[in-house]
């Protein structure tokens, strides 16, 4: 089994809003595609100032291909289903 790490940038994602719904997610999946297996853990990293590992999730479904009228398609043509299971407090930051 493989863990992921996926990137969050603040400036265009909440992260932290989305682990508070408890959501399923699609995130964008540019490499990798044909190893990812559904129940891998991610960990889900915020970049910027404050950059670290905030939340942990799974890989929900095998990658999808996204539609051009789809609006997480400037992300990326290749997307996967996650879910949030735990929001880490405090976080894992850079410097550790």
């Amino acid at each position: 089994m493989t863990d992921w790490v996926f990137q969050a940038n603040p400036a265009h994602y909440d992260l932290l809003a989305a682990v508070s719904r408890g959501a399923d997610d699609l995130w964008a999946m540019k490499k990798n595609r044909s190893v990812v297996k559904v129940g891998e853990r991610i960990f889900f990293y915020i970049s910027g100032r404050e950059a670290g590992v905030y939340a942990t999730g799974r890989v929900t479904s095998l990658p999808v291909e996204r539609t051009a009228d789809d609006p997480a398609f400037q992300y990326g043509k290749w997307g996967i289903r996650t879910s949030y299971e735990l929001e880490i407090v405090p976080p894992i930051l850079r410097e550790e």
